[in-house]
């Protein structure tokens, strides 16, 4: 039995993608998976994952940045797994110290880490240029050495094989939940309700959205997450419901509760013009029954475009927002015919079983 270790500095012991997903599909595929975080919790079990702590808690980003890898290394020697998963740069570093031990080593590039730093608020804007220098220019000198390297969307896998590194692309779909089917009487039971999940990026066009919504009166819009900008200057934000970070349980509550699914972006500004197939929420939404209100980008539209499962629009244009809106709120019949087929493509595409397969590949090169 092969045996599969993740390791992090960043993520929780509770990543969807990693215990949800990847971890939870290999343990049921009869791999022992392992997976080290960067806290002082005790060991435990979740879906036959053994999840440890390295003992270690970074007090910023810098800490964290400086230390968790050696604190992590001294872990994964303790574990001595066959294979190890990472998906932070900052530890591209650990990764190969393990494949000078002979282990097989492999990356997960979760986002564009080249482009996505000119949209870090934490780092100072003269700067941003040079960390995406510098992060190009270690992934050229040191990705060829993985054993593999794949990442969410083809786009970010092209830039990756640009720099001369073998990227394959395994996207992060969600599960089927049979519990997210809806009948047509409950969803239109529902009030009018927006809503936004995750971290509110400043890319996510939250203002225009507030600008929008200002002109449309009986519709909730309810917010749950970490906010990276500071939108409470607006006028409107008195008028939203936000809540910081949520549970998976929580989770379920909102799609409960939501008629239409916000995951505007503007993908211009993280360097991913035609869109990504690695926004999560986007598909979430779609297995949950939920249309999707989405940025007017390549693969949006062909989505779309052949499903019928939302409307995409300028996410800078304000009247083009609150139409689409207002056309959700008071076409609630095929808001509610949109959902269902959002889930129908989920089911039938833009699901993890089908990525697993490529993923599994990967693992088991």
């Amino acid at each position: 039995m092969k045996h599969i270790c993740f390791l992090t500095g960043l993520y929780g012991r509770r990543d969807p993608l990693i215990v949800e997903r990847q971890g939870r599909s290999l343990a049921a595929d009869g791999y022992r998976v392992s997976y080290i975080v960067c806290d002082r919790e005790s060991d435990e079990q979740i879906y036959g994952i053994e999840i440890s702590s390295c003992g270690f808690i970074p007090a910023n980003r810098a800490d964290r940045m400086r230390h968790s890898s050696k604190h992590l290394y001294r872990k994964a020697m303790e574990i001595d797994a066959d294979i190890y998963q990472i998906s932070e740069p900052e530890l591209i570093g650990l990764g190969l110290k393990l494949k000078r031990r002979g282990k097989k080593i492999v990356f997960n590039l979760r986002e564009d880490y080249i482009s996505n730093v000119f949209e870090k608020s934490y780092i100072p804007k003269p700067l941003r240029w040079l960390v995406s220098l510098f992060t190009k220019l270690s992934f050229k000198r040191h990705l060829p050495k993985y054993d593999a390297v794949f990442s969410v969307t083809d786009d970010i896998s092209e830039k990756i094989i640009a720099l001369g590194v073998d990227c394959q692309t395994v996207r992060n779909f969600p599960l089927i939940n049979p519990q997210h089917e809806l009948s047509a009487e409950e969803y239109l039971s529902r009030r009018n309700y927006l809503l936004y999940y995750g971290t509110v990026y400043r890319v996510s066009c939250q203002t225009q959205v507030f600008d929008a919504l200002s002109e449309i009166d009986d519709i909730t819009y309810r917010i749950a997450g970490p906010c990276e900008s500071d939108f409470s200057q607006h006028p409107y934000w008195s008028r939203v419901v936000w809540s910081g970070a949520f549970t998976k349980a929580e989770l379920e509550e909102l799609y409960r509760n939501a008629t239409i699914s916000n995951v505007l972006r503007d993908f211009n500004a993280i360097g991913l013009p035609n869109g990504s197939y690695g926004i999560l929420k986007m598909f979430e939404s779609m297995e949950a029954g939920l249309p999707i209100l989405c940025s007017d980008v390549k693969i949006n539209r062909e989505i779309i475009q052949q499903y019928g499962c939302g409307i995409c629009v300028d996410p800078y244009n304000v009247k083009a927002i609150g139409q689409a809106i207002r056309y959700l709120c008071t076409h609630r019949e095929e808001a509610y015919n949109m959902g269902q087929r959002g889930r129908k493509a989920v089911k039938e595409r833009f699901n993890w079983e089908r990525e697993y397969v490529t993923y599994k590949e990967i693992i088991e090169l």
